[in-house]
């Protein structure tokens, strides 16, 4: 069992996390539209996106064994992750110069498709008996969260040089 959900609704699992990625990224894409409209920062929507992400990963802490839970579960975690990659997509879109964004736009495209494979791979690595429970599910999601911190030096670091590149 999954979030206390039997094997048999995993399917649905991930199709109601479908959904929510679906949702975060039209919403993502509607507010950025309107933000550029009416000249408005996108960065509440990113602070909204990552309080969801904080909260859904929280989620997996508490473990309410009813299956709304892991529904509910499923939908925020993958409607604050979409919700996220857009609006830091769009905002991207807009750093390099004109006549760099092509090649901009491809290199985040590669690694954007890099690092979904290798987070596709390692716990596909981890997991070559076949059994999947919650206690196996739990280290891997706080992996991802480790590498994500210490990647976030890397990431202000690059903001630095992307500030000094369009001035």
């Amino acid at each position: 069992m999954l979030l206390k959900l039997p094997a048999i609704e995993i399917p649905w699992l991930f199709f109601v996390g479908g959904l929510g990625a679906l949702l975060g990224t039209k919403l993502a894409g509607k507010f950025s539209d309107q933000a550029v409209k009416k000249s408005l920062s996108r960065m509440p929507l990113l602070i909204i996106g990552t309080a969801l992400l904080l909260l859904s990963l929280m989620m997996l802490i508490w473990s309410v064994p009813v299956r709304w839970f892991a529904y509910l579960f499923s939908f925020l975690l993958m409607f604050a992750t979409y919700l996220r990659f857009t609006v830091i997509t769009i905002i991207c879109a807009d750093i390099p110069k004109a006549t760099e964004r092509g090649g901009f736009n491809a290199l985040q495209a590669a690694f954007n498709h890099l690092f979904a494979s290798i987070a596709f791979i390692l716990p596909a690595l981890w997991l070559q008996d076949g059994v999947f429970t919650q206690s196996l599910f739990l280290p891997i999601i706080y992996m991802g969260i480790v590498i994500v911190l210490l990647f976030l030096p890397l990431f202000k670091g690059a903001k630095g040089v992307l500030k000094a590149n369009t001035n």
